[in-house]
């Protein structure tokens, strides 16, 4: 079996895990950080959660090689934009 099978057979699992890991960090940012679900990051987790989405329900090869290069681009910009804007972070 090569490497693009594998993770087709088990992109569902995998695209689960890294939803999970985002709620988790909602959870945890909001019961541990005291960071409020309405704070302005919580849009930048519903956008990872949607690309997130996405990889889960397609099956097509082509989106699947882009969709890493978008979530990394994605994740840096925002994670940039509330890092270097004051007022943004929590």
């Amino acid at each position: 079996m090569d490497w693009a099978s594998h993770f087709f057979a088990v992109r569902r699992w995998f695209f689960v895990s890294m939803a999970g890991i985002v709620v988790w960090g909602i959870f945890v940012t909001w019961l541990v950080g005291n960071v409020p679900l309405n704070h302005p990051y919580r849009v930048t987790q519903v956008g990872r959660l949607v690309l997130i989405l996405v990889g889960f329900a397609s099956a097509n090869r082509q989106l699947h090689v882009w969709l890493p290069v978008g979530y990394t681009v994605y994740f840096v910009a925002t994670t940039l934009m509330f890092r270097l804007t004051p007022t943004l972070t929590p």
